[in-house]
């Protein structure tokens, strides 16, 4: 039994390191991608009104042919791909979930002010790092599972037997 488990416990962290070097990869492309969508956002111009931004943004892209804006916008719509998929879980090549994209998209919106974008990005970035996080510990208490640390009661701990029991005097 304890060979089996010891198996499993170390199936469990081939997959984990598997995944982890995955999403590693995913999230620094992302925080790339990341950096590429706040420089190309900081050359666009916008007002301190979300909704006057979108305005503006239509008139740029659709009357003016803004190439800043074009820049914005590819940078922007890499980042959210690249976010979705680590957040998602997708690994190599599958393409992230529709949920995660539209998040992303309600996140991350184009039309908002500059302090806001870089608010958004900064936040995004956050959670990726989490997502790391939470494979790094998890990775630890499977190793720390096969090494017999988790699952041992304290020394001291009351067990079946002794639960409940009337204390000893101490001898004399």
């Amino acid at each position: 039994l304890a060979s089996r488990l010891n198996a499993e416990g170390l199936k469990a962290v081939g997959q984990l390191g598997r995944a982890r070097a995955q999403i590693l990869q995913l999230e620094k492309v992302a925080n790339l991608n990341a950096d590429l969508a706040l420089e190309a956002s900081s050359a666009t111009t916008r007002t301190g009104v979300p909704l006057l931004n979108k305005g503006v943004q239509w008139a740029q892209e659709n009357l003016a042919g803004d190439e800043q804006l074009r820049k914005f916008t590819i940078a922007n719509e890499t980042f959210i791909s690249e976010y979705a998929k680590v957040m998602s879980g997708g690994y190599g090549a599958a393409a992230p979930t529709e949920g995660a994209q539209s998040r992303a998209h309600a996140l991350l919106n184009r039309a908002a002010t500059q302090g806001e974008y870089q608010a958004g990005v900064k936040q995004l970035k956050r959670e990726m790092e989490n997502r790391v996080k939470s494979l790094d510990d998890q990775m630890t208490e499977e190793r720390n599972r096969l090494r017999g640390s988790i699952g041992r009661k304290p020394e001291g701990a009351p067990t079946p037997t002794n639960q409940g029991a009337a204390p000893t005097a101490a001898p004399a």
